[in-house]
């Protein structure tokens, strides 16, 4: 399974893979006078593997996670600081970097900005 699908090869049948919100904009795609912009959408195989790279410490904080108390408000703040932390701490592998970076290129003019924390590409560590 590919690391990037790009949005106009993504339907509904991708969810699993991409994620809701990204099968929904692959479907719209499809949908005459509906504008989407050129995009691309990382799968759960990426994710998958950036987990992977974080080793045994990162899969026992989703773990620890994935067990706690959704009412212990404290607790799943806290354990979600440490999984932040760990993700951020991984290195992205060099065949996810090369899948996106590949990507982004083919997209060229018709690239967006980047949003969110991280302004620039490829993404660098935010030391906090």
């Amino acid at each position: 399974m590919p690391y990037v699908l790009n949005l106009q090869d993504i339907d509904h049948t991708d969810a699993v893979t991409v994620g809701g919100k990204a099968a929904n904009l692959g479907r719209l795609y499809r949908v005459p006078g509906v504008r989407v912009p050129a995009g691309f959408c990382v799968t759960t195989e990426a994710f998958d593997r950036m987990v992977a790279a974080g080793g045994p410490t990162l899969e026992g904080l989703l773990a620890r996670l994935f067990r706690l108390d959704l009412a212990d408000r404290d607790a799943v703040v806290a354990l979600s600081a440490e999984v932040r932390r760990a993700i951020e701490a991984i290195a992205i592998p060099s065949d996810v970097e090369s899948a996106l970076t590949q990507s982004l290129a083919l997209l060229g003019d018709r690239a967006a900005p980047p949003r969110g924390r991280h302004h620039t590409w490829p993404p660098q560590r935010v030391r906090r």
